[in-house]
């Protein structure tokens, strides 16, 4: 090999050295890098040596680290997961609860056929009523009638225009008669004694020309019931035991009941839960045999087909390490009090990729150092030293950027990413401490047993002439990848793989300009659940009725803010994205009630506005005990003095279906309530009105998911930069590094778009994993090109693909194999895990494979200067560069300390050649 070869074309030797020692990036890259093989090759020595000790302590350590699970704490509230604790949502909630602690659960019904303006169709509402009234009536348990069920507010169904409806009086009936009262203007309910919009109850209308309706398809029904709810510290959700028990048995019953000529549609908590958890609960089998995909194939690639050296029961220490890492990251976190979440469901599966790639890495390095060929017979601890020297720092480079990566996720304002991430980044640093204690020491024992000739399984020896089979040496996938290598390497290939990245890169450009942010909970239900079938046909026959809220007052004096009560309800009435028949104000109601009365009325001004105190508070006291009594349960008053210490207005928003649309709403709502001063009000949270919603948690959400998935991104992305600048030590390689982990999540997020997805909850997280996986791909090719200290870029290139490329390649595909069987799951969360996944995986590896080696064998820079080991090869070393030393000018008898240029020669023969097997280099110093 000639100088220029060797010196890439940069200069003479003597002018390298020069230039090393004059520039400081490079004194520090050395320096670093020097630092980092030396500890780590000393480390792999003492672990080599003392296994049995490593082994014991590793696991004393955990179970010291499981006494912190006393202190294990599960959050599943949506309000302590999804929502910054400081924003106006929890603010208002709490008052909310305060107040108006009782809540409720909707039970809806749709009666779907021919024309439910029939006596037919209201004989089937009527045995919907009847069963509903009926359920658990005869429990012993009292607290399960409907009488005790039932909120105050009265059922919303076309019945209620009859009061005391019976079957007899529906035999009685004809079609006519039932028309006359739908088509009353205007309709007055009875029951609730004020106007209703027929459009709340009825679908599939249809008119004459006179504009009278004489049909309709579709009824709705809505029943209310208290949702009585306690909070189980075991699980950190909210529970409601009665309500969920009887919406249980009314979905046996419903489902068991007939309606003749009608479909039956309905909805409930209870059965909104109950989807989603199936459609999880069903594909888990999927997951779990993917899990098992990992572990059959890691025992597979980690060793060789043969009796002496397959690793099986190593692959299984590999599987027990990343337990004992979850473990023990389970119990640092929980005793330090931080919270455990539903999303942290998957860092069993997170924790097994990037721990199944450490192990990759290790025993690539093992094998390769155990392939050289050595004239002086090392020791086990020896060659784990060496093994340490270049896997502890590859594992170090990709652990500790995952770990800053979370850490960084770990400063948002949603508690439950952040949480995530504190124990993704704590499992991540014990996965990197037991891969290097826990694994390497079992790894020490398994080469001793090699050593000692003894089989893998049953550990008996084997005769002394026992041969493995020729083909079970061969490393396939090296060769494979070499030769991949020298293909993508040479010229055409180049030009290829660039032309091929930037079109892949502008495809992904494009995609992450159309990606839009959106959510929707009906994605998570299975498409044959009844909750599901309800919430198609209610969005198709009752389009503009969306999400249920209120607008708030809190402690005013009432008679003298009635200009501003009235000022509140006409503002929400008219507002664009609220439905102006949902707006349900008792006040407005209180003022007919009072207009009725040919006495009361007197103190009515032009304005509507009562003139007199005394008579304002007496008769709102009275029209909530008679006619307003479904009003009751929208005042929150001290039972004694009757003060009003808080009051809502019911409404429901349009149905909104983009996100965008929706933050808008919620925005521009809020933004009116708050208009509306009180100056009455003694308290500063009651100075203005404010509108709520449990569906607001959702939009809230919404809102700043996508800026906190952008900060996060940027900010782990800068922090992946500085430890890889640190650990890698050269400037130029790590911003190559960071443009391939910068390229992936582009395509990632862009090719997203062409699959359909959008940014949500669950993607914002997945991807915050995508960016640790993007790193491991392509930090360890950048570490690989840089520890490769012979021949040119291309051959340092080459060397990177072949020597550590099966590790990558091989953790990129285990990977994969947890969520392949995903791709056939009837739930999106898990159908989203695959289809991300899928992305991270190939785009990832491409860029870690492909175009990282092209783009380094192009512009990469200089290797790392040669370190020296703590084994019997420094020895080797030295006696042969002392024989080579003894053959150049005489009078040259000064040793030279810094070995810059190296050539490679014989120590046997003396002359230079082709063999590049650590054992046969003499480094002279030039």
């Amino acid at each position: 090999m000639d100088k220029k070869t060797e010196a890439e074309g940069n200069g003479t030797p003597e002018q390298e050295n020069a230039e090393e020692k004059s520039n400081f990036i490079v004194r520090c890259t050395n320096f670093v890098n020097t630092a980092l093989e030396t500890g780590f090759s000393r480390f792999g020595l003492l672990v080599g040596t003392h296994p049995g000790k490593t082994i014991a302590v590793t696991l004393i350590f955990a179970l010291l680290c499981l006494s912190g699970l006393v202190r294990f704490e599960q959050e599943s509230r949506g309000e302590k997961l999804w929502v910054e604790q400081s924003s106006q949502y929890v603010t208002d909630q709490n008052w909310v609860r305060d107040h108006f602690p009782t809540r409720i659960r909707y039970i809806q019904i749709l009666l779907k056929g021919s024309d439910v303006l029939t006596p037919n169709g209201l004989k089937q509402m009527l045995n919907v009523d009847k069963m509903v009234q009926g359920m658990l009536a005869n429990d012993s348990n009292s607290a399960l009638h409907w009488k005790n069920r039932r909120f105050d507010t009265p059922t919303q169904s076309l019945i209620e225009l009859w009061p005391g409806l019976d079957a007899t009086t529906v035999d009685s009936m004809t079609k006519d008669d039932i028309l006359r009262i739908v088509n009353e203007d205007p309709l007055i309910s009875p029951t609730r004694n004020r106007n209703i919009s027929i459009d709340s109850y009825l679908s599939g209308i249809s008119k004459n020309s006179t504009q009278h309706i004489v049909q309709a398809s579709v009824a709705r029904m809505t029943y209310f019931q208290k949702f009585d709810v306690v909070l189980d510290k075991s699980t950190g959700m909210w529970k409601d035991e009665y309500g969920t028990q009887w919406e249980k048995e009314f979905a046996v019953v419903i489902r068991q009941t007939s309606f003749p000529g009608y479909e039956v549609f309905y909805s409930t908590l209870e059965s909104f839960v109950k989807a989603g958890l199936d459609a999880i609960g069903n594909d888990y089998g999927l997951l779990f045999s993917g899990y098992a995909l990992i572990i059959t194939y890691v025992a597979f690639q980690l060793g060789k087909f043969s009796r002496l050296k397959h690793k099986v029961w190593l692959a299984a220490v590999g599987i027990i390490m990343v337990g004992l890492a979850f473990a023990v990251a389970m119990g640092l976190c929980a005793g330090a009090g931080v919270i455990y979440g539903p999303v942290h469901s998957i860092l069993p599966f997170l924790m097994l990729g990037i721990g199944v790639d450490d192990l990759f890495v290790i025993i690539q390095t093992w094998d390769n150092v155990c392939m050289e060929q050595t004239k002086i017979q090392e020791s086990v601890p020896e060659k784990i030293s060496r093994t340490m020297k270049h896997a502890g720092v590859a594992i170090t480079v990709t652990s500790f950027t995952d770990i800053c990566a979370f850490l960084i996720g770990a400063t948002t304002v949603l508690p439950a990413l952040r949480s995530f991430c504190i124990y993704a980044g704590v499992g991540i640093l014990m996965l990197y401490i037991y891969a290097a204690t826990f694994f390497v020491a079992f790894l020490t024992i398994d080469a001793k047993r090699q050593e000692m000739n003894r089989d893998a399984c049953c550990c008996f020896r084997l005769p002394d002439d026992w041969q493995p089979m020729a083909c079970s040496n061969k490393r396939f996938l090296n060769d494979v990848l070499k030769r991949f290598g020298k293909i993508i390497l040479t010229i055409p290939g180049k030009v290829i793989v660039v032309l091929l990245t930037g079109t892949l890169f502008g495809f992904g450009l494009y995609g992450i300009l159309q990606l839009d942010q959106n959510f929707d909970p009906d994605w998570f239900l299975p498409r044959d659940s009844d909750e599901f079938l309800f919430r198609q046909n209610f969005r198709q026959f009752f389009p503009s009725h969306g999400a249920k809220t209120a607008v708030y007052v809190g402690k005013v004096d009432y008679f003298a803010e009635q200009k501003n009560l009235h000022a509140l309800y006409d503002k929400m009435r008219w507002d664009s994205t609220i439905q102006e028949s949902s707006v349900v104000s008792w006040y407005d109601h209180f003022i007919t009630h009072l207009k009725n009365d040919p006495v009361k009325k007197t103190y009515l001004t032009n304005e509507n506005i009562v003139s007199n105190e005394t008579f304002f508070y007496d008769n709102l006291r009275q029209f909530l005990d008679g006619d307003g009594l479904a009003y009751k349960s929208s005042f929150d008053y001290n039972n004694n003095t009757m003060e009003i210490k808080g009051t809502r207005f019911l409404m429901s928003h349009k149905n909104i279906m983009e996100t965008k649309k929706q933050i808008e709403a919620m925005d521009n709502i809020r933004q009116k309530a708050t208009s509306v001063y009180f100056q009455s009000s003694k308290t500063t949270f009651s100075k203005t009105a404010f509108v709520f919603g449990d569906e607001y948690i959702r939009w809230q959400t919404n809102r700043i998911v996508g800026e906190e998935l952008f900060r996060n991104l940027i900010l782990a992305g800068v922090c992946v930069f500085l430890v890889t600048l640190f650990l890698i030590a050269n400037l130029w390689t790590c911003l190559m590094v960071l443009m391939c982990v910068g390229f992936s999540l582009t395509n990632i997020c862009g090719y997203m778009y062409y699959w359909d997805l959008s940014i949500d909850m669950i993607i914002s997280t997945i991807l915050v994993i995508s960016l640790g996986f993007a790193v491991d791909y392509s930090g360890h090719i950048g570490h690989a090109f840089m520890a490769a200290r012979k021949g040119t870029r291309n051959d340092r290139a080459l060397t990177a693909i072949s020597e550590i490329g099966p590790a990558v390649l091989n953790g990129g595909i285990s990977t994969f194999l947890a969520f392949c069987l995903l791709a056939g799951s009837k739930s999106y969360a898990f159908q989203t895990f695959f289809k991300v996944f899928f992305l991270v995986v190939s785009i990832g590896l491409f860029h870690g494979l492909v175009f990282l080696p092209v783009l380094l064998s192009i512009i990469g820079p200089r290797a790392y200067l040669e370190t020296e080991s703590p084994t019997p090869e420094k020895a080797n070393e030295e006696e042969c560069s002392n024989s080579s030393a003894s053959s150049t000018t005489e009078g040259d008898s000064t040793p030279k300390k810094n070995k810059v240029h190296v050539e490679y020669k014989s120590c046997s023969e003396g002359k230079e050649d082709g063999n590049i097997s650590i054992e046969n280099l003499n480094y002279v110093a030039s």
